[in-house]
């Protein structure tokens, strides 16, 4: 088991379950030293078993250190596109609008240190 998660599982289970698609986890080992290999290995799976050819993501920005998008990065790898509809966002209008259209909003993943 995953020490680790981006997003908790059972809203990634919630999510898939919504839209009837399977979910795909990809776990790393605690002794993996190349995370981006097995990320590209389950985009290249996704590609060869569903034929997907866009990866959507809700990434506003560069996490950490990261000179660019992760999905963005590993996806390009195995000729997969990546769709970024939120990518540099104003925030603020990004929320106004969220407010406007009363979505139900769960907060995952929030960078620190503003939580």
């Amino acid at each position: 088991e995953a020490r680790f998660r981006a997003h908790p599982l059972t809203l990634m289970e919630a999510q898939a379950k919504a839209l009837s698609l399977p979910l795909r986890r990809i776990v790393f080992p605690e002794d993996c030293d190349d995370y981006k290999k097995l990320y590209v290995d389950g985009i290249r799976s996704l590609k060869q078993e569903h034929g997907i050819e866009v990866i959507v993501t809700g990434d506003m920005d560069y996490v950490g250190t990261m000179k660019r998008n992760w999905i963005e990065e590993c996806a390009e790898c195995v000729s997969v596109d990546a769709y970024l509809p939120l990518w540099k966002a104003d925030r603020q209008s990004v929320l106004r609008q969220v407010i406007q259209e009363r979505f139900h909003v769960i907060f995952s993943c929030v960078k620190s240190p503003y939580f």
